[in-house]
């Protein structure tokens, strides 16, 4: 099945569920979704079905609600000393200081916090829309490949005049 099919798959399948397991209309259950994806970009149908399905996201007074672990606990991890590998890089005669790769961050999650990669991309994207993590040129939401992230609390302090 392709990737597009899985995609038009999961959105029927949660369009479906929301229609019916509670009382809803279809454009209702669109009108949700569609808050739900604005405030979660770059998160998939298929991501929101298996979030759903697990029980992460629940519907509450007609809109979803993310059910998070512990965000400073997490954030004390990726920053300790079995976390992520913050540190300088180079990407084409750049360098960018003090942050890590989204690919081994995805890994770490799932490693680590024994989830899915899908449900570790719905994390790091938290982080993101947090103002905790943030792609080091703020060009790309949380990706699982070799993007480079920072923590706002390792941003390079600018000389004072």
């Amino acid at each position: 099945m392709t990737e597009l099919h899985q995609e038009t798959d999961a959105q029927n399948k949660v369009l479906a569920q929301l229609i019916n397991v509670f009382p809803l209309l279809p454009f209702e259950s669109l009108n949700i979704t569609k808050r739900w994806f604005k405030n979660h970009p770059g998160i998939s149908w298929t991501t929101l079905a298996t979030l759903l399905n697990s029980g992460d996201v629940k519907l509450k007074n007609g809109s979803f609600h993310d059910i998070l672990p512990d965000i400073d606990d997490l954030v004390d991890q990726m920053r300790g000393p079995l976390g992520l590998k913050i540190k300088d890089r180079r990407y084409r005669l750049r360098m960018y200081p003090q942050c890590f790769v989204g690919s081994e961050a995805v890994n770490w999650l799932v490693q680590t916090q024994n989830t899915t990669k899908d449900k570790a991309l719905w994390l790091g994207q938290i982080l993101v829309n947090r103002g905790i993590i943030h792609h080091v040129l703020d060009e790309h939401h949380f990706e699982d490949g070799y993007f480079f992230y920072r923590f706002y609390k390792d941003e390079p302090q600018l000389p004072v005049s």
